[in-house]
């Protein structure tokens, strides 16, 4: 197991820098230890699965589906910072009574005034495109 280990270890740290530029690569150990081609392209939502299909280490059976290109909704939240808001005052009325006669007196004016909103967050919703992708395991 040991021996395993090591090996493993060994055609990671030999091939990365491999992956880091997307090639494909094949490694014969001398442990009767196999590893297949590994290719590295942009990951996707569905995982990382060692590349599909076309000689890149992995080819689709039953289990492997294609999850087509969609749109996804993404919530953000975002900080709006506190503001003077104008805020209209409704003036004030009265009524008075003068023997038989009701009058209506304004008792203060209408007027506008700054009212200080305090920051806060909120959620911001956009769309975005997620490309399509092939995912594969065991489906129901």
């Amino acid at each position: 197991m040991r021996k395993v280990f090591i090996a493993a270890l060994t055609v990671a740290l030999v091939t990365a820098p491999a992956w880091a530029h997307g090639a494909s690569v094949s490694v014969k150990t001398p442990y009767n230890f196999y590893v297949p081609n590994i290719a590295v392209g942009e990951p996707h939502p569905g995982g990382y699965h060692g590349g599909h299909g076309h000689g890149h280490g992995h080819q689709h059976g039953k289990h492997c589906r294609f999850v087509p290109g969609h749109y996804e909704t993404i919530y953000q939240q975002v900080w709006v910072p506190g503001y003077y808001r104008n805020e209209y005052v409704q003036p004030v009325y009265t009524q008075k009574r003068f023997g038989n006669a009701v009058v209506t007196v304004c008792v203060s004016q209408g007027y506008y005034t700054k009212v200080w909103v305090q920051g806060h967050y909120t959620t911001k919703t956009r769309q975005v495109w997620r490309d399509g992708y092939w995912a594969c395991g065991h489906y129901r």
